[in-house]
């Protein structure tokens, strides 16, 4: 009887497992311009991770990709990062995923959360292969950066190169090199400047194992330390900085998850200029608000707001969103992760980002135009290239484009170009051969580079 029990147990949690694994999400929502995304590793279907949606007004959350439900697409371990791209589409670094768990870069549609693999870090196919992928950042020009602190020589860590079209990786600094400047340790994170100078944060290197911060040259890889986190000449020390953003003053943030009183964590501010460092907010310091436990990542606000994940603070250590004054440095949480009134739970969030405005595609395809109809004065059809003996002529043209068109312009015997409409209607002309043209103009003011024209004779004497 117990067996039978057991049995009957065991076919019923399959049934469940194969359910949650197979089911839509029924709070899948699709990300909008200033909505606050963050990545749980442990939520999700079998806990294999989730992509949050946050309201950037109340901290209510939704659910936008499932890691652990097929229908949306490969599922993943623990994805712990991700960077958004200039047309929207969400790139998430998944730890554990890909051939022989070595990692696998993810695409995320922001509409529907479906998901494809780019890279597969164990493919080596693809490029060099990875052994536990970290942090993620995008360059100007499209190009993915992916940090590894486990791969490179002596295990150092590596930054790789992806390449966005089909997922081809290359090595553009190895952190065991020492021919391309200090070595690291464990590299876990990255920004990039405006100039285009990598940020990588090193969790384990400089003076005692407290952590630094090197710049990386995007031509070579070669690396410099811009600010060693355990030498006290250039300010209060770390103790495992993990996370990093830049300001648009360029002034560098950095979270450290074992800093600040009590190692609850402190958000430190970096010179860019001489590495100098300052505390702006101390999670440890309940003066400045709620105080957090080992915060991760952060991300800047356009008003220049600062947000902090903690994946072990708020309700239940379930993880928290707070935010930063960047004159004060106090602190509020905006979701808390543990909070079933914002939404569905996390785990332990990791990864932050702000889904971007983004622009619609440039449109640099010129309309087409068509002249449709020519009718004289006396109501006559007049072909292309024909004569007449009216002095008056009537024009109907169209125009197409692959987004839309939004006037014409048009020309009586070489004149300017000027703003017209169909029907166009010439009166009072002279004898003679006359030429007209028309081009239509799209919604991105791109002009037909070859207008349609229409040439006629006006035979005898003026006719109206």
């Amino acid at each position: 009887m117990y067996r039978m029990k057991s049995m009957a147990l065991t076919i019923v949690l399959l049934a469940s497992i194969v359910t949650l694994a197979t089911a839509k999400p029924a709070d899948a929502s699709p990300a909008s311009p200033g909505d606050l995304l963050v990545i749980d590793p442990d939520a999700g279907t079998l806990g294999n991770g989730a992509l949050f949606t946050v309201d950037p007004s109340t901290g209510s959350r939704t659910i936008l990709s499932d890691f652990g439900n097929v229908i949306q697409g490969p599922t993943g371990l623990f994805p712990a990062a991700f960077a958004i791209d200039s047309s929207g589409t969400i790139l998430v670094i998944d730890r554990d995923a890909g051939t022989g768990g070595k990692g696998a870069l993810f695409t995320v549609d922001p509409s529907t959360g479906s998901r494809t693999i780019l890279s597969d870090f164990g493919d080596a196919t693809q490029g060099p292969t990875g052994v536990d992928t970290h942090g993620i950042a995008i360059e100007s020009s499209g190009t993915i950066l992916v940090i590894d602190p486990d791969a490179g020589t002596g295990g150092n860590g590596a930054l790789f190169t992806v390449d966005p079209s089909d997922g081809s990786r290359a090595i553009l600094s190895d952190f065991g090199n020492v021919t391309q400047g200090p070595t690291g340790l464990f590299p876990v994170s990255l920004a990039i400047e405006s100039s285009g100078t990598i940020l990588v944060i090193d969790r384990d290197a400089g003076t005692g194992v407290l952590g630094a911060l090197f710049t990386v040259d995007p031509s070579d890889g070669s690396r410099a330390i811009l600010s060693d986190f355990g030498n006290v000449t250039q300010g209060p020390t770390g103790f495992g900085p993990l996370g990093i953003a830049i300001e648009s003053s360029g002034t560098i943030l950095v979270i450290d998850e074992n800093a600040g009183t009590g190692f609850a964590g402190a958000l430190f501010t970096v010179d860019p200029a001489d590495g100098s460092r300052t505390i702006l907010s101390d999670f440890g310091n309940a003066i400045k608000g709620p105080i957090g436990v080992e915060p991760h990542s952060i991300a800047i606000e356009s008003s220049g707001t600062i947000l902090v994940i903690d994946p072990n603070a708020g309700g239940g250590g379930l993880g928290a969103l707070f935010t930063v004054d960047p004159s004060t440095g106090s602190r509020t949480i905006r979701s808390d992760f543990g909070n079933a009134i914002q939404g569905p739970l996390g785990s332990s969030p990791f990864g932050i980002a702000i889904f971007p405005v983004v622009a619609p595609p440039q449109d640099n395809v010129a309309p087409n135009t068509a002249i449709t109809s020519a009718v004289d004065g006396k109501n006559k059809p007049i072909a292309n290239g024909t004569s007449t003996g009216s002095a008056s002529i009537k024009f109907t043209f169209t125009g197409s484009d692959d987004v839309a068109v939004s006037g014409f312009e048009c020309s009586l015997d070489g004149a300017v170009f000027s703003a017209c409409s169909s029907p166009a209607s010439y009166i009072n002309l002279n004898g003679g051969t006359h030429t007209f043209q028309v081009r239509a103009v799209d919604t991105s003011g791109n002009k037909d580079a070859s207008p349609a024209t229409f040439s006629w004779f006006i035979a005898g004497k003026r006719f109206k």
